[in-house]
């Protein structure tokens, strides 16, 4: 296999942290952008993405960062594996993690929905496991890549929980706001009806006395 094809995915993942950069720039200095796709609808679920200010302050940065990162490793990657007497076929199970948590990263800062937000905090935390136990000769690197594993799940937890809490609790607002409106509704309701009724009793007793007063012989005008 050519010398070339084993660094295909080094300069792949540079080019494509580059043009990642370029189109959040483009898109930013034309106001930005927004994705709403459906993702599980019966759910509630929906791929929903939007390049505001911050979102595209951090994808500038991921990309832009990512860039400078993907270049330098793309350059020492090489003699890393070399000095570690790998084949240079390896840099195969580096380049696509490098490049799927850059992705991660800026999905993270376009994300709307808490459920993707979180599951793209599990894609980071299956990259950083990979990306750092990239020497799995090594012990230290696979206790390395454990416990980092252990972390971020610990963290992807807590966000899963917050994510929960809040949707629990706007639940509740809207709940609470349908029983205030159902409270506000019902009263207005009961009072028209109210009002209703007395009008309808105080019309029926005007015409009783009319009738009174017709059949007694006296003129409604005088009454």
């Amino acid at each position: 296999m050519s010398a070339s094809w084993h660094h295909a995915p080094a300069w792949t993942a540079v080019a494509a942290a580059g043009t990642a950069f370029i189109a959040s720039l483009a898109s930013w200095s034309r106001g930005g952008t927004a994705i709403d796709i459906p993702w599980a609808p019966t759910l509630g679920l929906r791929l929903s993405f939007t390049l505001d200010g911050l979102g595209a302050l951090y994808c500038l940065l991921a990309s832009g960062i990512g860039v400078v990162v993907f270049g330098y490793g793309a350059c020492y990657l090489p003699l890393h594996l070399e000095h570690e007497r790998e084949s240079p076929g390896a840099q195969w199970r580096f380049w696509p993690w490098m490049a799927l948590f850059m992705a991660a990263m800026m999905g993270l800062a376009l994300a709307q929905d808490l459920v993707l937000l979180f599951v793209l905090f599990d894609v980071t935390a299956i990259c950083s496991y990979f990306l750092i136990g990239f020497d799995r000769d090594r012990p230290e690197a696979r206790v390395a890549a454990l416990m980092a594993l252990v972390v971020t799940g610990v963290t992807a937890v807590a966000v899963l929980i917050a994510a929960v809490l809040l949707y629990t609790s706007e639940l509740k607002e809207v709940q609470l706001a349908c029983d205030r409106a159902i409270v506000i509704f019902g009263g207005q309701v009961v009072a028209e009806i109210d009002a209703a009724i007395g009008e309808w009793t105080r019309t029926r007793s005007v015409e009783q006395v009319l009738q009174v007063l017709d059949t007694a012989g006296v003129p409604a005008s005088l009454a």
